[in-house]
């Protein structure tokens, strides 16, 4: 599983992709881009985030106590989401390997040290239920499973954890529902922003 160093890596994974969506486009294939970046996808990716704000009053009504969120819980779910982003990138990895053909040198993974612009690509083809399997893993298990769990632990550090998470994982969610209306089409990954560009072989 390369670490994506420097310009030369971003380069040969876009020329990789380059190669692929050229030879879906000669074969016939139409391309569908969902493809997104700027202040719109920045907003749309926050939004994403929002219903994972229905936890709260879940874990209200079952453990009977109002969560609240102090200044140190606050400080805590930060450092946490700092820490785990290394895994976030993980936990895509491992969904492409496990539910793809793709093996773990077809996985690139890029951690700056500013690491909201950290990210995973996978530079092998993919099909609905591939992509969507390394797409939702983020989610599933840095928010779905922890809010699940605190409300066991009764702890509602792990609550808001789960729902910061969430937020981090807006970019993930926009991606998995926009996959499921490419169903029937190959999924390239994009190597350097956010999204994925798709092929339908067209019908003569």
């Amino acid at each position: 599983m390369p670490l994506i160093k420097g310009n030369d890596d971003i380069q040969r994974n876009t020329e990789t992709y380059e190669q692929l969506k050229q030879n879906y486009i000669s074969l016939g294939y139409l391309e569908y881009s969902c493809v997104r970046k700027g202040l719109k996808h920045d907003l749309l990716s926050a939004a994403a985030g929002l219903p994972a704000f229905v936890i709260v009053p879940v874990y209200a009504h079952i453990v009977g106590d109002i969560p609240t969120l102090e200044i140190k819980q606050f400080l805590i779910c930060i450092i946490l989401l700092f820490i785990t982003t290394p895994l976030h990138e993980l936990l895509h990895a491992f969904g492409w390997i496990i539910f793809s053909k793709n093996n773990s040198t077809n996985i690139f993974i890029y951690l700056p040290l500013g690491i909201s612009d950290a990210y995973c690509h996978c530079n092998g083809p993919l099909n609905f239920f591939e992509y969507l399997a390394g797409s939702v893993f983020p989610f599933f298990f840095l928010s779905i499973v922890p809010a699940v769990v605190s409300i066991f632990i009764r702890s509602s550090t792990m609550l808001y954890f789960s729902v910061f998470s969430a937020f981090s994982c807006g970019s993930d969610i926009i991606n998995s529902v926009i996959v499921c209306f490419h169903r029937d089409e190959i999924i390239l990954d994009y190597p350097t922003d956010c999204g994925f560009t798709s092929y339908k072989k067209l019908n003569h």
